[in-house]
This record gives C-alpha cells, sequence and structure tokens, in this order.
C-alpha cells in the first residue's frame, strides 16, 4: 500500500477523521502552517510538501486541503489524489468566490470569526451534532487570522485548470460550501455535506479503502 498523507479541512486538523477506518493504512496527516508574509500559493505547497518523505505517495484532501493537494501534485510525483468535499478547477468553485476575485472585497476588510454567524456557519458545513458543533468552534476559536485571510484569498484567487491524472472525487450531494451542480467528473454521496467526512464515516471509510487497495 502506497504512503498516504492527509490534509484536514482549512483551519482544521486531523480530529475531522477521528471516526474514520482506514484499514491497514497509517496515514501521515500535514498540519497547516502560518503563512509567511505576501507568500504564494506554490510557496505555501512547497513547505507543505516537505513533509512528505517518501515517494509516490497517495494525498488525501478535504476542502481547501484538496486544492493544496493538487497544487503539491504539480510539485512532486504522486500516485493519486483523493478529493473529499473539494474542487478540482477554479471552475468549479461557486460563483459568488470567483466574483470576489474580481470585487476584491475581501481585501477590505479582515475576516475573523463572529459568533453571531456561526449557526449559519454551521448549516452551511453540514454539522449534525453537537459534538461536531463544539469541535469547529474550537477551530473558530484558535485560528490564525492571518492565516485564515491568507487562505481565503488563495481560495478566491485559485486559477488551476489542470486535473491531475489519478485522481478520485467524492462529494456531497447537498454541500452548501462548494455545490455538487458545479462539481464535473466525481461520485456523488447522496445528502453528504461539506463535512461529511464527520458524520458520514462508515460510507467514507469504504470508499476511501477501496481506493487505497487499488
Amino acid at each position: 500500500m502506497r504512503p498516504t498523507y492527509i490534509i484536514s479541512g482549512f483551519g482544521a486538523d486531523k480530529r475531522i477523521f477521528q471516526n474514520i477506518d482506514f484499514g491497514d493504512c497509517s496515514p501521515s496527516f500535514i498540519d497547516w502552517k502560518i503563512p509567511q508574509k505576501r507568500e504564494s500559493l506554490a510557496s505555501y505547497c512547497e513547505r507543505m510538501s516537505a513533509e512528505i518523505t517518501q515517494p509516490d505517495p497517495v494525498i488525501i484532501g478535504v476542502s481547501f486541503g484538496g486544492m493544496v493537494a493538487i497544487e503539491i501534485a504539480k510539485q512532486i510525483n504522486v500516485s493519486k489524489i483523493i478529493l473529499l468535499s473539494s474542487v478540482k478547477t477554479r471552475m468549479e468553485l461557486p460563483t459568488s468566490l470567483r466574483l470576489l476575485s474580481y470585487t476584491k472585497l475581501n481585501q477590505l476588510v479582515n475576516i475573523r470569526p463572529y459568533s453571531f454567524l456561526e449557526r449559519w456557519e454551521n448549516y452551511n458545513l453540514g454539522l449534525r451534532t453537537e459534538g461536531q458543533r463544539e469541535l469547529v468552534r474550537e477551530y473558530r476559536k484558535n485560528i490564525d487570522l492571518f492565516y485564515t485571510n491568507w487562505g481565503i484569498h488563495q481560495i478566491i484567487n485559485w486559477q488551476n485548470t489542470q486535473i491531475p491524472k489519478n485522481i478520485f472525487h467524492l462529494h456531497g450531494s447537498s454541500d452548501r460550501i462548494f455545490p455538487a451542480k458545479n462539481i464535473k467528473n466525481a461520485q456523488i454521496l447522496e445528502g453528504g455535506g461539506h463535512m461529511m467526512v464527520m458524520n458520514r464515516a462508515a460510507e467514507i471509510s469504504a470508499i476511501i479503502k477501496t481506493q487505497l487497495q487499488s
């Protein structure tokens, strides 16, 4: 089985995978780093890829982590990319985010977590239990604001048009962050939301194990 590395979703960590059964695979998790001032996404991904010490790995990426996985695959050889709740190209981003790159409204103010938006954000993420909401609340509380604003800028302005050859994309039909209507050539998990890795763990475990063995 190929060495496997995982990049969690925006501002998250390996705890979102706590219910996933990887079978005989023991993946390594790559933690998010604080970006350097004016750092490009390519430079950032080069620093992330320095933690990949084995050749021809499988990279599993969730949401923004999937976008980073694709960028890493431009720099090193990978045997497979598994995307969960993510996008492969700029055209799979929702129109609202692509428009922001032209208006540059995100650069006018620093984006930070606001408690009054928590319920709306939880709805969009598809969180189902108090345990899931509490974990995401902790992420919001501890997230670095420079990383937050840098990351949102990278997502909004992502220009990728290249799709790696050996890629598998699993997406939820009810994803409200990256709507499924924009997603091409993916396996659709009916009813899955953006955080389906947490609340559809049994189904996703089976799919991941199949992909790791193929």
